[in-house]
């Protein structure tokens, strides 16, 4: 629960059928809104995808990292972006690409007063233990540099 002396606003966690990830061809990711930073990374590690080491260190889900476009260790959450869709005020799905975000220093300027509900990324190709020595690095030093 969050109190309203803290945030004005409507609080939404989405989870069950927003917490998926999956493969979409060799090197795509589609993630749901839901997917927590740590388990994209974890997921891509597993499938020998590089790219989300540094989302190993950031709490937070999917959603939030495209709305802020999360980052540190010099990547972000647009480098790797694609398209997602996104749930408008007026209950309407809407599908968005990375040019229509716009990102830029932790912001997202097309997707304001939407909700996330999916992202399709793309990623390369590595090996699993080079995945996890970055990861294990990141996870080192991320009170210095995120």
């Amino acid at each position: 629960l969050i109190t309203d002396d803290v945030y004005d606003g409507v609080v939404i966690k989405l989870s069950n059928h927003f917490n998926n990830i999956s493969l979409l061809g060799e090197d795509v990711i589609i993630a749901g809104s839901g997917v927590l930073d740590k388990s994209l990374s974890n997921f891509a590690m597993q499938n020998n995808l590089s790219g989300f080491e540094f989302l190993s260190s950031i709490p937070g889900t999917v959603g939030g990292g495209i709305k802020m476009n999360a980052g540190c260790f010099g990547s972000e959450v647009s480098d790797f972006f694609i398209k997602g869709k996104a749930v408008d005020f007026y209950g309407n799905l809407i599908e968005f690409t990375k040019e229509q975000c716009r990102f830029a220093y932790r912001q997202n300027n097309f997707i304001k007063d939407m909700i996330v509900v999916e992202a399709i990324f793309e990623i390369h190709q590595s090996t699993s233990e080079k995945i996890y020595t970055l990861i294990k690095k990141y996870q080192i030093n991320s009170v210095k540099h995120c």
